[in-house]
């Protein structure tokens, strides 16, 4: 029989704190469970070469992006796998929009990775190995993306600790757009580090701190005119 893997995710929003987050400071977040990865892994007979099948990437493994070349290479050699692998990413979540899709793909990859072996899988465990694969997409993140995905609750998030939210109940609706437009997580995080080496902008990131504790506490009493207003306060930062 063909020994085969499964794993799933979802993506993930940060409502408040994007970017100062990687300084620091504290942020909040939550699961995007209208966006979802499934992601399968099949052995192939000997004489075949490992591929992967996306919507970003269709090809043989050796031609991947890095991010994808690395996750399936480290599974690879970390497990002694000897046979080809075909992995198929399947998603609705799209690429490049700040919605963790590289997250959720490390995620998914390490659930079904685990499901191939047979083996049992810690929260731990997937932490470290998806948090890992970020590094290599986007050089510095701050580790919320994955917290947020894995544990399928709204986050409070700082300095690596990441506690659940004790309600994101809300007499309101926020609503979640697609322009269209991609960009590069990866980019804009060096580019706002290196803004920051000017104090000036560095106030800045401070300043984000600050709103995202009084988004806290307003959230925390379902009181969603003003954190609207917080919202629109980041906004115009």
């Amino acid at each position: 029989m063909t020994r085969k893997g499964y794993g799933e995710s979802t993506g993930k929003i940060i409502l408040i704190g994007e970017h100062a987050v990687t300084f620091g400071e504290p942020a909040i977040a939550v699961p995007f469970n209208a966006g979802k990865i499934k992601v399968l892994i099949e052995a192939l007979e000997s004489g075949n070469y490992s591929s992967i099948k996306s919507d970003v990437y269709d090809g043989m493994l050796y031609d991947a992006p890095d991010h994808l070349k690395s996750l399936v290479n480290r599974f690879v050699e970390l497990n002694n796998i000897t046979e080809p692998l075909a992995v198929t990413i399947q998603t609705n979540l799209p690429p490049s929009r700040g919605l963790g899709s590289s997250a959720a793909v490390a995620v998914a990859f390490v659930r079904a990775s685990y499901d191939f072996l047979g083996k049992s899988l810690t929260k731990e465990e997937l932490i470290e190995k998806a948090n890992w694969a970020e590094q290599i997409a986007h050089g510095k993140p701050s580790g919320i993306d994955t917290q947020t995905i894995v544990s399928g609750k709204p986050v409070w998030f700082q300095k690596g600790h990441a506690e659940t939210l004790k309600t994101l109940s809300l007499d309101g609706y926020m609503v979640v757009i697609d322009t269209g437009v991609k960009g590069s997580t990866r980019q804009a995080v060096e580019d706002v580090h290196k803004l920051c080496e000017d104090p000036q902008y560095m106030s800045h990131v401070k300043h984000i701190g600050k709103l995202v504790l009084r988004a806290s506490d307003v959230i925390e009493h379902h009181n969603f005119e003003a954190l609207a207003d917080i919202l629109m306060n980041v906004m115009r930062i």
